[in-house]
């Protein structure tokens, strides 16, 4: 908890020798080092000065809010001011002053003041709190001697208990790198072998300084910079635990309603148990008789084509007659999902990755079926990573062989019809996940294959600068990069454009066709 105290002051320069005094006697209650209290000072003066002086030039009056807090770790300065005084280079958007290794050729002449302040401060930002914005200085506490140590040095973070820390080893046991991953917000960061030591050292009972000369000691090689970038990273993707947790809204159960998720308990234990039952299918046979099975799935579907497009056009009227075929229409299909998405954990299982979570969510209106298969982006072969994303439609082209024969040889007519719309989902099913410009299994075996990640972002990006004149930003990519980034862009966009033109032109004019007889144009 902060230990916050403030005060409103008129906008004059008269009152900088007492901010001073105020700032100096709270820097010496919270027991900050006289060479610490040095640098609180310089930087106070240089902000309140700048802040004073461009409102006399301005001719602003008014007031400005000088806030002065303690958390137990590092004592912040808050300046709330007119947004009409220019002090923030963006203006009207949060901005953080970066480190001193920036290029003083690209920095503003007005903005130089700040960089003499982050000399001092460990931190200085801009936020925008309604009509007032708010510069914020933080410089965290040392012991004597120490004052010019990187500011994270002192602090001691704990990750959220509930991330899913991901550590890819050698053989030996040594780290290699892996992942941080939350689960609530979908943020993911990737780290290499240093880094992903110290997250496996962040359990709040550690100073990053402990944290950075134990990894020297294990010969990793990570500096203060690398270990200052990664708390900042934490920090920007809310991963670190926080002091003190916030009181629970009464309204929490709404959310989690709203946010409802259920992982079966065991999950990885489950994954490995299915796993050593189908070993057997990873073979060559296996997978040839599964790829044969699949296969299989056309003869019935040619021989009943005609009589499938037929129930398909009774869909209507045998459901609003026989309501209950819903229920096991919906009930084999979500079956069937669930066999997908075992399908990418078990493969996933079988080249040495872990499974955390394996259930059921609610997304978009309908409960769907999840796998987090990330532990194979730890893979260091792209082959594996590959399999773990063709294992899901994988499996359901053979579940939807299955359903192609199921409804071959079934008799009742009901039974037929509720197979008839079991296939057409799956057939939905597969058309979607082996498309690559959808973001589903399809799209990520061939990020996988490119080696380009965010293809579809990236590919974007250069069809639209290609378009508007601004290609030289890519002159230094790979010609075969470039390729891929133009194809990818050309026919994802002329996909896109497909999906919305096409329902136009071919149900428009029936729809008109059919309302002749009561809409009249004109």
């Amino acid at each position: 908890m902060m230990n916050k105290i403030a005060c409103t002051l008129p906008l004059e320069l008269r009152w900088l020798s007492l901010i001073r005094q105020w700032v100096s006697g709270y820097a010496r209650a919270v027991k900050f080092t006289p060479a610490l209290e040095e640098l609180l000072l310089h930087s106070v003066e240089e902000a309140c000065g700048e802040l004073l002086r461009r409102a006399e030039e301005l001719r602003i009056g008014g007031n400005f809010r000088l806030e002065l807090g303690y958390t137990g770790e590092a004592l912040e300065i808050a300046l709330a001011y007119n947004r009409k005084i220019p002090l923030n280079p963006l203006k009207d958007a949060p901005y953080e002053v970066p480190d001193g290794e920036a290029d003083l050729d690209e920095i503003q002449i007005d903005a130089l003041w700040l960089f003499q302040i982050k000399r001092y401060m460990d931190r200085v930002y801009f936020q925008i709190d309604g009509s007032d914005h708010v510069l914020r200085m933080q410089k965290f506490t040392r012991a004597e001697g120490a004052e010019k140590r990187v500011w994270v040095m002192g602090l001691t973070p704990r990750l959220k208990p509930e991330l899913n820390l991901n550590l890819r080893r050698s053989a030996e046991g040594a780290i290699l790198g892996g992942f941080i991953q939350d689960f609530e917000t979908s943020a993911l960061l990737k780290v290499g072998p240093a880094e992903a030591y110290a997250l496996s050292q962040m359990n709040g009972q550690r100073t990053c300084y402990e944290i950075y000369l134990q990894a020297v000691e294990e010969g990793l090689l990570l500096s203060p910079v690398q270990l200052t970038a990664l708390y900042e990273a934490l920090e920007q993707k809310q991963m670190l635990a926080l002091p003190e947790a916030p009181k629970p809204s009464p309204w929490r159960w709404l959310t989690n309603i709203h946010n409802l998720s259920f992982s079966i308990p065991h999950a990885d234990a489950v994954v490995t148990a299915v796993h050593q039952v189908a070993k057997p299918l990873f073979s060559r046979v296996g997978i040839f008789l599964m790829l044969l099975i699949g296969l299989s799935g056309l003869y019935p579907l040619m021989h009943s084509k005609a009589h499938f497009f037929d129930l398909m056009s009774q869909a209507q009227e045998i459901i609003l007659h026989d309501w209950w075929v819903i229920l096991p229409i919906y009930g084999i299909s979500l079956l069937t999902v669930a066999l997908h998405e075992l399908g990418h954990g078990v493969c996933c299982k079988h080249y040495g990755g872990t499974v955390p979570r394996l259930g059921i969510t609610y997304y978009l209106s309908d409960f769907i079926f999840f796998c987090d298969v990330s532990a194979s982006y730890n893979f260091p072969e792209k082959w594996p990573r590959i399999a773990v994303s063709l294992a899901g439609p994988f499996i359901t082209f053979v579940t939807w062989s299955l359903s192609c024969w199921c409804f071959y040889w079934c008799e009742d007519p009901l039974w037929q019809f509720i197979w008839n719309m079991v296939l057409f989902s799956e057939t939905i099913g597969l058309i979607m996940n082996f498309n690559p410009f959808l973001r589903m299994d399809a799209y990520y075996m061939l990020m996988d294959w490119t080696g380009i990640s965010n293809l579809r972002d990236k590919a974007t990006q250069y069809v639209t600068a290609l378009f508007t004149g601004k290609r030289e930003k890519y002159a230094g990519y790979p010609a075969s990069l470039q390729r891929w980034l133009l194809g990818y862009g050309l026919v994802g966009g002329a996909m896109t454009v497909l999906m919305f033109v096409y329902p136009f032109v071919v149900f428009l004019p029936r729809l008109l066709q059919d309302s002749e007889g009561w809409l009249r144009i004109g």
